[in-house]
């Protein structure tokens, strides 16, 4: 785990380019998505229906009826 100002711990190396593609994607790393509001940008606020996953990027739209 990367100390606070970005830099790796002694003893620690920087990821594989094949771990880092599995890493950054929540399908190949067998965990859920954690969803947040996606900002409106015309008006700066959360948007109502619109998502953004804080792992991989993937946008979704949301309602309280419905997951993807």
């Amino acid at each position: 785990m990367p100390t606070p100002d970005g830099k790796l711990k002694p003893g620690e190396a920087p990821m594989t380019e094949e771990k880092w593609v599995q890493n950054k994607s929540c399908t190949l790393s067998k965990r859920e998505h954690k969803w947040h509001w996606k900002n409106d940008p015309a008006t700066g606020l959360p948007d109502a229906n619109q998502a953004i996953c804080a792992h991989c990027g993937e946008e979704t739209t949301l309602t309280r009826k419905t997951l993807p």
